[in-house]
């Protein structure tokens, strides 16, 4: 039996109409119809990529203190798309790593 077969074959008894026959509603487009999308800031992105990241990356603590500890000091001007090669992580990840070491030690040496 062939997947068209499938779809159209009614089950003996049943009073469903066949598979391949109901139909579809669309559904709704994310990004036209949710007011946050359409509304946000740089900021607001911002921190959801931070959030997401945090929340996503279970090793988050151990990969930012890999890279201030062992990249970092070795190459202090690395961009987020070379760090995120070099560990195979998102570029995104990259970026939220090395703003987090940047705001971190920038506090410290303010005190």
């Amino acid at each position: 039996m062939s997947l068209d077969e499938f779809l159209t074959k009614k089950k003996k008894g049943s009073k469903e109409p066949p598979l391949k026959d109901e139909p579809l509603e669309p559904l709704p487009d994310p990004i036209t119809e949710s007011e946050p999308f359409n509304t946000s800031t740089s900021e607001d992105l911002w921190s959801i990529l931070v959030e997401a990241v945090k929340g996503d990356v279970v090793l988050f603590p151990n990969l930012k203190a890999y890279v201030q500890g062992q990249i970092l000091p070795r190459e202090p001007d690395i961009s987020p798309k070379e760090l995120a090669s070099r560990l195979n992580i998102s570029i995104g990840t990259a970026m939220v790593l090395l703003s987090e070491i940047k705001s971190n030690s920038i506090s410290n040496d303010q005190r």
